[in-house]
């Protein structure tokens, strides 16, 4: 099960994406993105990590914000590990490491 900490973690995660994609700022969005992500649209197109940044910040998809509200997660499996020692890294679905 989840801790408290960790769904906030994971949070501020999906907060950081939908800053990034508002202000269409590949950088940013690639900070947040695991190397592995993966996104299915609404409309069943798949995008690796690369093509999903190009898509949401190049061209004429403009972002004007992405409002996150009543939140629930559902963990399955370890999709969350916690940091051990100073060296290590955060890991989630959505940041390789803080």
């Amino acid at each position: 099960m989840a801790s408290v900490d960790d769904v906030e973690e994971l949070m501020r995660a999906a907060e950081r994406r939908a800053e990034a994609l508002a202000a269409g700022d590949p950088e940013a969005l690639r900070a947040v993105l695991h190397p592995k992500f993966r996104w299915i649209s609404h409309r069943g197109e798949m995008f690796d990590r690369e093509s999903y940044i190009r898509t949401n910040t190049v061209g004429s998809l403009v972002w004007k914000r992405q409002q996150l509200g009543d939140l629930s997660v559902v963990v399955i499996g370890a999709l969350l590990r916690r940091p051990h020692g100073p060296s290590a890294s955060t890991a989630s679905p959505l940041h390789p490491g803080s």
